[in-house]
């Protein structure tokens, strides 16, 4: 969880210089959000790091889940493979949008 927070700090703080304020994407028009993305994926060290990130972020939201359940009182031996399903899940959807979209930029679907 250390790491995972450390990557997803450095990936909160990229994703706002790259979509906020434009410091970094060099393909940046104020307003045209399309235009950004796929400027910004368009780079192959961009989008990796961006998957790779979003992968962090699942790690960290499935432990989140799993640890949210738990507080809540779902901790008990005939319900933990619900809980550990129902974090999964929700994590790998999650994921999968996320990672959708640097995907089929680099792909070629969208340009």
């Amino acid at each position: 969880m250390r790491w995972g927070g450390v990557i997803i700090l450095l990936f909160v703080v990229y994703h706002l210089l790259d979509f906020t304020f434009g410091r970094v994407n060099p393909g940046f028009v104020a307003g045209d959000v399309y235009r950004n993305v796929i400027a910004s994926f368009s780079l192959p060290l961009v989008a990796y790091f961006y998957m790779g990130a979003v992968i962090a972020l699942g790690l960290h939201l499935y432990h989140g889940t799993w640890s949210a359940c738990q507080t809540l009182g779902l901790n008990h031996p005939s319900y933990n493979h619900l809980r550990r399903g129902a974090a999964g899940t929700l994590t790998a959807l999650l994921v999968a949008g996320f990672i959708a979209v640097p995907a089929a930029v680099q792909a070629g679907l969208l340009r």
